[in-house]
């Protein structure tokens, strides 16, 4: 996977992060619950995750150009 981005909100190029969709906090909670419900939201998080920027923390970067 390429971690390479640039970013349109900030205009930084580099490496990106990974970015999870929703809660730390609700993961935490489903997991105090049951292992299922949490099981099964993590890997809904993991499964959503978008390339965010390292600097802004603005979800959805674009990658950058290969040269």
């Amino acid at each position: 996977m390429d971690w390479h981005i640039n970013c349109p909100k900030c205009g930084y190029s580099g490496l990106g992060k990974l970015v999870l969709a929703g809660s730390d906090r609700t993961e935490r909670i489903l997991w105090y619950l049951f292992a299922i419900p949490g099981l099964t939201y993590r890997v809904w998080r993991k499964a959503n995750a978008t390339m965010g920027c390292s600097q802004c923390a603005w979800k959805g970067a674009a990658k950058a150009a290969a040269e």
